[in-house]
């Protein structure tokens, strides 16, 4: 099996249990991996590497991410989520209009600093701060540079607010939930959240769990897997021979002469420096990256 999978995660589930699940479908010998943790409350769009492809994992992880979430602003937990333990309640007399919301709410767009909740999976001193946060340990978070594209109001209905987010990777929203509520003087505890969009994959061509064993029970991996152009839209993409397959199969240098392009983006960005190798009959065999000063392409990920 070798592959992408755009999986719907449900709800309850860790990205774990996804990962072994897969993992026992495709035969415990295949390597298998994912792209953007999830929380167990959250579900939607979760990128599932099989085979060989795990190997690339590293190429999605600068994708922005998409998400829908619900907040409660009545109240705050430990673990900014409906999972934790409710930490402090807030009178329903402070309740803000919705021009007030949207107001706080563009204040957050752009770039902006967080701080990792303590349940996360950040390390501190080779520590998880989740294992901290249930010894009932706080610690000082190091904040780190996130960037909010747009944050858009789908409905108010206090004490819920939904909000529709485009963010970089790494942001928190639960920790952008919880600052929204501090801004009002309020809380702001996550009680659902959807990823709807992921390393170029949309919750629209996502499969739930179900839908995936009856897709390989019915027809095999023919219908299980995203195609890699969508999942690596920023990189070039091209076919090669037989006979460069032979030289790709070493790790050799190859030439802008030895392949035959299907889509070049000339840009000296470093994402777009890269280029998705083909043999003729249609299987990816290699990630590439064009060198810029020799002018050669150079093997970074070779899956055969």
């Amino acid at each position: 099996m070798f592959g992408i999978i755009n999986i719907d995660k449900p709800s309850g589930c860790t990205s774990h249990d996804i990962v072994a699940f897969v993992r026992i479908l495709a035969g415990r010998k295949i390597k298998v991996g994912h792209s953007g943790t999830l929380d167990p409350l959250a579900t939607g769009v979760l990128p599932v590497f099989t085979g060989k492809c795990t190997r690339l994992i590293q190429y999605i992880a600068l994708d922005n991410k998409e998400y829908i979430f619900t907040a409660d602003l009545s109240f705050k937990t430990d673990s900014a989520d409906i999972d934790g333990k409710v930490i402090e309640r807030f009178s329903s007399t402070a309740e803000p209009t919705e021009d007030e919301l949207k107001d706080v709410a563009m204040n957050f767009v752009g770039h902006i600093k967080q701080k990792a909740p303590m349940f996360s999976a950040v390390s501190i001193n080779g520590t998880r701060l989740y294992k901290l946060a249930r010894q009932g340990k706080v610690v000082e978070r190091p904040f780190r540079d996130v960037e909010i594209h747009s944050l858009k109001l789908l409905n108010y209905d206090y004490p819920k607010v939904t909000f529709k987010v485009s963010c970089s990777r790494g942001t928190y929203v639960r920790t952008l939930a919880e600052d929204i509520g501090a801004s009002l003087n309020l809380g702001g505890c996550i009680v659902a959240l959807r990823r709807t969009y992921s390393g170029g994959l949309s919750e629209k061509t996502s499969i739930t769990p179900f839908e995936l064993i009856s897709r390989y029970i019915k027809t095999g991996t023919e219908d299980i897997f995203s195609s890699f152009e969508t999942v690596f839209s920023d990189c070039s993409t091209c076919i090669v021979t037989e006979k460069t397959v032979s030289l790709i199969k070493n790790g050799r240098k190859i030439t802008e002469e030895d392949v035959k392009y299907i889509k070049n983006n000339e840009t000296d960005s470093e994402i777009n420096n890269r280029l998705l190798v083909f043999s003729e009959d249609g299987s990816l065999v290699a990630m590439y990256k064009k060198e810029t000063d020799s002018g050669l392409l150079a093997a970074e990920k070779v899956l055969l």
